[in-house]
């Protein structure tokens, strides 16, 4: 697709109507008009081509780059890239979708898993968690507070972020005797960050994984449901939504299908064992059968 400069005001608001229709913003679309001209600019360029007010500049770029439509420039000045808008299509398409198919099965399940009972028991507590660095945060107070179990059932990149970030609080929390179970889809964009974490961690591979969700439960009394927007490498911006609560019939069902997701996947050192033999080129040219892939499955 090619973009001009489309001539006269009426050109402009169609312009305009049309990146909005992507549910951007009025401030969102004007900006990402600009960077899509220009290729790329700084802030206070951006600010003064599409007459946005430079004290809210930085938080509508940050907003576009939640979004996948903008990428940060490592220059002094920061300088901002538009990313094209095919592949923000479809990586939203396919978060939209996962977030769809992850939030259908955990209802149906829980649904399925907790009983009515007659009468009321304790209600527990439920918190709201906002925006990327807050999530990460109530993360590792969780994980720093465990005297007994951390499950977790985490997303792709969710286990590359906590290679970087949780490390240290693995490491304290398995000298102090707390079991540590991670299970996770191990595939070639985190398995670096799998050989790390599993120092310390206990990290089984399942196939389904948890496209874009993470859920992590604490001795049994505490829960965090965690939805990633977008579920990338970046360890402070995206607009996640973490949900946490010590409601018992809650903390019970989540334990019920995280245990069962770690119980039914594969040990990460199986796994990648494997996967290392079959990879190794045989010397000799011909097939053997200690390179065939491996027909196992979970259970």
């Amino acid at each position: 697709m090619i973009y001009t400069n489309a001539v006269g005001p009426r050109g402009h608001a169609d312009r305009l109507g049309l990146a909005i229709s992507l549910g951007l913003s009025p401030y969102e679309a004007r900006a990402y008009l600009i960077l899509l001209e220009r290729g790329e600019s700084k802030a206070s360029q951006i600010a003064t081509a599409s007459r946005i007010p430079r004290g809210r500049i930085y938080e509508v770029l940050e907003s576009l780059h939640a979004k996948g439509l903008v990428s940060v420039v490592s220059a002094k000045p920061l300088l901002y890239r538009s990313v094209a808008l095919k592949a923000f299509i479809e990586r939203r398409r396919e978060e939209l979708r996962a977030t769809e198919d992850d939030l259908e099965t955990s209802a149906t399940r829980l649904m399925a898993s907790v009983a009515p009972h007659p009468t009321p028991g304790p209600t527990g507590e439920f918190l709201l968690f906002r925006k990327r660095q807050v999530v990460v945060r109530k993360l590792r107070e969780m994980i720093e507070g465990a005297r007994k179990e951390v499950i977790i059932s985490a997303s792709e990149m969710c286990l590359v972020r906590g290679s970087r970030l949780f490390m240290d609080s693995y490491r304290d929390r398995a000298k102090a005797g707390v079991s540590l179970r991670v299970s996770t889809r191990i595939t070639p964009q985190n398995r670096a960050a799998v050989e790390v974490v599993r120092q310390e961690v206990d990290v089984h591979h399942t196939e389904l994984g948890n496209r874009g969700t993470s859920i992590i439960v604490v001795d049994g009394t505490e829960v965090f449901i965690c939805h990633w927007n977008p579920d990338d490498e970046d360890l402070y911006f995206g607009d996640d939504v973490g949900l946490w609560s010590t409601n018992p019939g809650v903390v019970e069902s989540f334990h019920t299908i995280v245990a069962d997701a770690w119980d039914r996947g594969i040990p990460a050192d199986v796994l990648l064992s494997e996967t290392e033999v079959r990879d190794r080129p045989d010397p000799s040219g011909a097939s053997s059968p200690h390179t065939r892939p491996s027909q196992s499955k979970p259970e």
